[in-house]
């Protein structure tokens, strides 16, 4: 079992695991050394019992494009495989951290949501793989799995109803009318970023995924 997190990287200087540095941190990795965000996260999962967690910082080569683009293509099982995602929600940057005393001032979620890991693309992905997910607001922690979200003194309780039946291509275009709405570093991303919300619905449809697009309902999607 592990943990996975989700973060904003933000303009604060990472302490990445590059070629230069990763066979000395087989051996020892100084965690202080590392952004507050990734020290909370660390914090979290000892919390819980996890023996391990995976951060991208960390668990990738940043300056091996080979390394990245292999890591890359298992990050939607690496989502959808951990126990818990760990959600740095309103974290700007890695600097910040996300752990705060609480005052149990729950957030409703609503149709703009402000906070940092809603506008970004990778992170669009990695939520929507997971199984169960943590969220860190400023005040208050926040659940939610594939049935439900809980606030932590319960004072929001959603269940999820089912799914409406809806044409494919319909749904499909929601989700990229989403996508496209969210920001990422790397224009290059694009693609990569997505491709992990289109594994996570391979298993319920017939047909192939072509970059961006389905093989099912491919005439509606290509006049969207």
């Amino acid at each position: 079992r592990f943990a996975a997190l989700t973060y904003c990287w933000g303009s604060t200087q990472q302490s990445s695991t590059t070629t230069a540095n990763v066979a000395s941190r087989f051996s020892y990795l100084n965690t202080f050394m590392l952004p507050q965000t990734l020290q909370d996260a660390l914090v979290v999962a000892r919390g819980l019992g996890l023996e391990y967690i995976w951060i991208d910082s960390l668990c990738i080569l940043q300056d091996n494009h080979e390394d990245w683009a292999s890591e890359a293509s298992k990050m939607a099982a690496i989502y959808s495989n951990a126990h818990v995602v760990l959600a740095a929600t309103f974290a700007k940057d890695c600097a910040e951290g996300f752990l705060r005393p609480d005052s149990h001032a729950c957030w409703a979620p609503g149709a703009r949501t402000p906070w940092a890991i809603f506008t970004r693309g990778w992170c669009m992905q990695e939520r929507f793989l997971a199984r169960r997910i943590l969220h860190f607001f400023p005040n208050e922690m926040q659940f939610e799995c594939q049935s439900e979200r809980i606030c932590e003194r319960d004072t929001v309780h959603e269940t999820f109803p089912r799914p409406d039946h809806h044409r494919f291509g319909e749904l499909w275009g929601l989700v990229i009318q989403v996508y496209s709405c969210l920001s990422l570093t790397c224009k290059e991303d694009i693609l990569p970023a997505l491709s992990g919300v289109a594994h996570g619905l391979a298993h319920l449809f017939k047909g192939k995924y072509l970059a961006g697009l389905w093989e099912l309902d491919i005439a509606y999607q290509l006049g969207w």
